[in-house]
């Protein structure tokens, strides 16, 4: 799920022990209290239906401040995995990690060009994304498919396998200014206003070069993770199928 934390063995990644759920009229932890290999057991049971069993993992998260007072879980906040793993948002009022997020209220969201009163959703009550340029991200996530990849399944599919939910605001970590300024082969003098200015959620038109280099940048990190894990998992598998489900808004 959104929190990381898996259901299956792995040597990278923490078994995963509870998950918020709404349960008779309001949001409680369900602990997991059993020890077997839930994906396993879903195998076996594929296996005596005659079904073909598919993994789904969420890819590009680390943890998540869950609704109603629940508190916070996944190994960004419990310390297993790097705080300075986490993307970087390009707020309005300047660059801020998402795990220092404030309680965003309906006015803070409109502020930041989000609030839609049909479409309601408070971003600080949500998941905590990775970010995709950074190569210690991209190898924490390998080593977990690798794991995946040796189990009986048919496929894989990956979800969440892109940048945060704040679109456009992110990745503007030191990693990404580094990575991106190798990519176009010169310095950003001004950061990340050369880009996109604090907040912006909308590319105006005409479109800078630099934007679209930076459009381009960010493409080609998800496209060349995508191939470095299906390269991963056909290295364990060289006949389980791979892809990605991703929810692509032409708009965004």
């Amino acid at each position: 799920p959104t929190t990381a934390g898996v259901l299956f063995e792995s040597d990278v990644e923490a078994p995963l022990t509870q998950v918020d759920a709404w349960v008779t009229g309001a949001y409680k932890w369900l602990k997991r209290t059993a020890s077997f290999d839930y994906l396993q057991a879903f195998i076996d049971a594929g296996k005596t239906e005659g079904l073909d069993v598919y993994a789904a993992i969420n890819t590009m998260v680390g943890g998540k401040e869950c609704p109603y007072g629940l508190g916070t879980s996944g190994p960004l906040f419990d310390g297993s995995i790097s705080r300075d793993w986490a993307t970087v948002i390009n707020t309005p009022g300047g660059l801020m990690t998402c795990m220092d997020l404030p309680k965003i209220d309906k006015e803070t969201l409109s502020e930041w060009g989000y609030y839609d009163p049909d479409k309601y959703i408070d971003k600080s009550v949500g998941t905590r994304f990775l970010n995709p340029a950074n190569d210690e991200v991209v190898n924490y996530l390998l080593g977990i498919l690798e794991d995946l990849a040796a189990y009986d399944v048919k496929g894989i599919i990956l979800d969440r396998c892109r940048y945060d939910d704040f679109d456009l605001q992110s990745d503007f970590s030191e990693v990404s200014r580094r990575k991106f300024e190798e990519y176009i082969g010169k310095t950003v003098s001004k950061w990340p206003d050369d880009v996109f200015k604090p907040g912006a959620t909308k590319i105006n038109s005409p479109i800078t070069a630099m934007q679209r280099s930076w459009l381009e940048f960010r493409a080609k990190n998800i496209h060349d993770f995508m191939e470095k894990a299906s390269d991963k998992v056909h290295s364990v598998n060289p006949d389980i199928r791979f892809g990605a489900y991703v929810g692509a808004w032409y708009s965004s």
